[in-house]
């Protein structure tokens, strides 16, 4: 009889190599099996990061609370601002809708707009454009005191934003990326001269400073109804406008004072050049600047570089602000097409 066979057979279309092969297969598929690990505060107990879990099992969840925070960080902001407010005083003179002059300037102002927006569209003006006479850009500096002195309150304050201006005005490439001066003339070969930047630092590194007659200014203006007196005339005597709104009640005395006090201002405000060495004693400067800010004739030099809270009781500014120009175009453009590539430029 034949024997037993107490192996199993194999199964129909099996044979001991496909067995091996499933064996095998089995084998790698738990090689490729995640281990498990110990789970972290930011990975499970599979290596993966818990974050991006929550946010595969809740997309639209997160979504909304991303949302929700941004509104709430922009309302945040928001509120803030309107509580503490622009520290800056804004430039610009005192507008009364039912006064002559505010209306007389809104008219003017209108009319300029007009004429601009008119010669920018005249497709015929082919006008030769002084390389650098016009603005291209501007820097714009932002300065914060992180002392109670304020900005202005120590030498070494002020020499500190003085530096950041240096940084371009000592530059040996500057002459040829400023704001060219055009305002006057220069003799033939000479260089033109870049714009002095907005900055109340033009004060403080004057080129000549009179410290005699910068305090006998102030003591002139100290006195009682000197500065509203000086702001009624000024116009007129220094410029021959609204001659005919001047009270009654001025003397021929009073026309002559702010004649000379606009004289002596002018003396002073025409050296603040920014090339000379910090004045000796910055805090009659500083002093100066308070009364300067009250005259709505010299007040547009220095009113961009205090903040609101700066007066003559109260000398400190804790922050200043000052713009250095850039100008174009690089080359003098005479055409229509060198005027589109200069648009170009400025744009860019």
């Amino acid at each position: 009889m034949p024997s037993k066979n107490n192996n199993k057979s194999d199964p129909p279309g099996w044979d001991s190599k496909d067995i091996e092969m499933v064996e095998d297969s089995d084998y790698e598929e738990d090689e490729m099996k995640p281990r498990e690990q110990e789970p972290t505060w930011f990975s499970d107990h599979r290596g993966n990061l818990k974050v991006v879990n929550t946010v595969v099992r809740h997309p639209c969840k997160i979504l909304w609370a991303l949302m929700l925070m941004c509104f709430l960080i922009s309302f945040a902001l928001y509120g803030l601002v309107l509580s503490e407010g622009n520290p800056f005083r804004a430039p610009g003179n005192e507008f009364d809708i039912h006064d002559i002059r505010s209306i007389q300037f809104d008219s003017l102002r209108l009319a300029r707009d007009v004429v601009q927006k008119g010669r920018e569209t005249d497709e015929t003006t082919s006008q030769q454009k002084p390389k650098q006479s016009e603005v291209a850009d501007f820097l714009y500096w932002v300065y914060e005191s992180e002392t109670p002195n304020g900005v202005f309150g120590s030498r070494e304050a002020i020499q500190a934003m003085k530096d950041s201006f240096d940084v371009f005005l000592q530059d040996e490439a500057f002459q040829d990326w400023c704001l060219l001066d055009y305002r006057t003339g220069v003799a033939e070969g000479a260089t033109r001269d870049c714009a002095i930047p907005l900055s109340p630092l033009r004060m403080y590194y004057a080129s000549a400073w009179d410290p005699i007659v910068v305090e006998a200014i102030m003591d002139d203006l100290k006195q009682d109804g000197r500065i509203e007196l000086f702001n009624s005339l000024s116009l007129c005597t220094s410029f021959g406008l609204y001659c005919e709104l001047i009270p009654s009640t001025v003397t021929q005395q009073d026309i002559q004072w702010t004649t000379n006090m606009a004289s002596n201002i002018k003396r002073v405000t025409a050296s603040w050049d920014m090339k000379g060495d910090l004045v000796a004693n910055h805090t009659q400067a500083t002093e100066f600047a308070t009364y300067i800010l009250q005259l709505d004739m010299f007040k547009g030099l220095l009113d961009i570089g205090y903040d609101k809270g700066f007066s003559s009781e109260n000398l400190v500014s804790q922050y200043s602000r000052g713009i250095v120009y850039w100008g174009g175009p690089l080359e003098n453009y005479t055409s229509d097409s060198e005027a589109d590539e200069r648009s170009q430029y400025i744009h860019h």
